[in-house]
C-alpha cells in the first residue's frame, strides 16, 4: 500500500512538474508573439510613414515640373505635349498605388 501511495503521490509531482513547464512554455509563447506584433507594428508604421515622404516628395516634384511645364509649353510641340501629359498620368498612377499601399498597411491589424 505505501508503495502505491508512493507512486501516486510521485505520478501527482511529475504531473504538477509537466503542468508548471507547459504553463511557463505557454506563457514564453504569448510573451513572443506580443514582441512580434509589436515589432510588425513598429516596422509597418515605418514603412507608412515612409511611404508620406515619398507621396509628399512626389507632389512638390510634381507641382515644381508642371510651374516649368506651364512656362515653357507653348513652345513645345503637341507630341511633346503628349508625351509629358502621358508621363504626368503615370506619375499620378504611381501615386495612387503608394496611397493603396499605405491604406493598405493601415488597415492591418491584428489582436492579443
Amino acid at each position: 500500500m505505501a508503495a502505491n501511495s508512493l507512486s501516486d503521490l510521485v505520478s501527482i509531482m511529475i504531473a504538477a512538474s509537466k503542468d508548471k513547464v507547459y504553463v511557463e512554455t505557454v506563457e514564453k509563447m504569448q510573451q513572443a508573439f506580443h514582441e512580434l506584433i509589436l515589432a510588425e507594428a513598429d516596422s509597418r508604421r515605418d514603412k507608412v510613414s515612409t511611404l508620406i515622404c515619398s507621396m509628399a516628395k512626389i507632389d512638390s516634384e510634381v507641382i515644381r515640373f508642371k510651374r516649368e511645364y506651364t512656362r515653357v509649353s507653348a513652345q513645345l510641340s503637341p507630341d511633346a505635349v503628349k508625351a509629358i501629359d502621358n508621363y504626368l498620368k503615370i506619375v499620378e498612377q504611381k501615386k495612387k498605388d503608394i496611397v493603396y499601399e499605405k491604406n493598405s498597411l493601415k488597415k492591418r491589424r491584428y489582436k492579443v
